[in-house]
């Protein structure tokens, strides 16, 4: 059996969960051939990670430089999170050629290309799979089991923080802050939680899918990014009325010779598709391949040891294999298109006072910018009262919308700005 040693860098939540797994999984190491020791650990709080590690005598350092100077140290796990430490590591790892294990998904999606580079030139491998969606193979399916395949469309709910709110709103009627605050309360959010609830943890994971599945240089600089910051029970209603359930998603489209397409924002869903039903805390993945078709992953995208189950199948990736293969060589062989929704259907809200002829001065911007109504849905309301109008568009331009919804705003009737998002997933007599 092959033994390797590796510098645990980080002893969090995560880091723990690694801890835990490698000391009760007695059958990993008969069924993956490989038997793993922690030999160094690196900790902000050097007491309380000696702690976590159970009594063991593994030394506990607070530099990671230190860490992975380690004797026999032939992996290093980076489980520390942020950029500037996480980078300056990343580089002084690939650069003495070893492989490096990480979960740090906003250190890839900015700096990737260039550790890419480093990992190559050195012989070194970057070995990823906890960075996107947990435990789910994310990774894996598009970088190995779809690798003789097309994707055409990469559709995802990839923040557990934002779908257990979105459910909470949805199944138990708490608004967004009541929503948010049972989400920190039961750890699912962070004490400062922007980065999931305006979109950016879930960005960073479609920049590395854009990468794999469609050669996209690795970067955030062009994506549309939207969280959920204020999202309304409104929507929510309007949206079930019309089939539809609300989501946070990510989405990587091949648009051929235009480019290829990413964006996170709120999107419906039809009720009826099996990713609608991915609630709570869990992650979902729906890839749309040329000659597979389908395939939907679902799991754990968060949590200790979901996570750590990820991060040890790539310490073992590491072993038996080496580097992994990179998409596309390692080049970037696509460009990036901007946001088009060129051909969806959208949904529109519009919060309005109830008086006449309102409903048709809306129609008539909308056929002056030529779109078409399929359906129109209105809350009971009196004359004079506040009412929220909501409308599904059939196939448009997204940018012919936006310049709708500005003269839509404009309206004396109209108490708010407009609020629109794309029909991601539509009914399937629809597809």
């Amino acid at each position: 059996m092959k033994k390797t040693g590796i510098a645990l860098l980080g002893v969090g939540s995560v880091g723990t969960g690694v801890c835990e797994l490698l000391a009760s999984n007695n059958i990993m190491p008969k069924r993956a051939g490989v038997k793993i020791d922690i030999v160094a650990a690196c900790a902000r709080n050097v007491r309380r990670a000696r702690r976590r590690l159970g009594g063991t005598k593994v030394p506990v350092y607070a530099d990671w430089r230190q860490a992975i100077a380690a004797p026999g140290c032939d992996i290093v796990v980076e489980l520390m999170g942020g950029l500037d430490d996480a980078l300056a590591c990343a580089r002084e790892v690939l650069g003495q050629g070893k492989p490096l294990v990480t979960a740090n998904k906003a250190l890839l999606a900015t700096h990737g290309a260039e550790l890419l580079e480093l990992a190559r030139a050195r012989g070194a491998g970057i070995h990823y799979e906890a960075a996107v969606a947990g435990c789910i193979p994310a990774i894996r399916t598009v970088r190995d089991a779809l690798a003789g395949d097309q994707i055409i469309a990469a559709t995802g709910i990839l923040n557990g923080t934002c779908n257990y709110i979105m459910t909470q709103m949805a199944q138990q009627n708490r608004n967004f802050d009541e929503a948010l605050a049972l989400a920190s309360e039961l750890g699912y959010a962070e004490a400062e939680p922007s980065l999931d609830i305006d979109g950016w943890d879930a960005a960073h994971k479609t920049a590395i899918l854009a990468w794999l599945a469609c050669g996209l240089p690795l970067g955030m600089e062009k994506m549309t990014v939207q969280g959920i910051r204020g999202a309304t029970l409104a929507d929510r209603d309007c949206a079930a009325e019309f089939g539809y359930v609300v989501k946070l998603l990510a989405q990587v489209k091949d648009h051929g010779r235009r480019g290829i397409e990413t964006q996170v924002g709120p999107g419906l869903i039809a009720q009826d598709h099996p990713l609608a039903a991915v609630n709570d805390n869990l992650n979902g993945l729906l890839l749309d391949t040329k000659y597979a078709g389908e395939l939907l992953l679902v799991g754990a995208g968060a949590g200790a040891l979901p996570t750590a189950s990820a991060v040890v199948a790539d310490i073992i990736e590491a072993v038996r294999e080496g580097p992994p293969p990179l998409s596309f060589g390692g080049k970037a062989v696509a460009k990036h298109c901007g946001r088009i929704n060129s051909g969806s259907q959208a949904y529109l809200r519009v919060s309005v006072i109830d008086a006449k002829g309102v409903l048709a001065s809306i129609s008539r911007i909308l056929a002056a910018a030529g779109m078409s109504i399929e359906a129109i849905f209105q809350q009971e309301s009196h004359s004079g009262e506040e009412v929220d109008v909501a409308i599904l568009l059939h196939e448009l331009e997204w940018k012919d919308l936006l310049q709708a919804m500005r003269k839509i705003a404009r309206l004396k009737q109209v108490t708010q700005p407009p609020t629109a998002m794309p029909i991601v997933i539509p009914h399937r007599s629809k597809q």
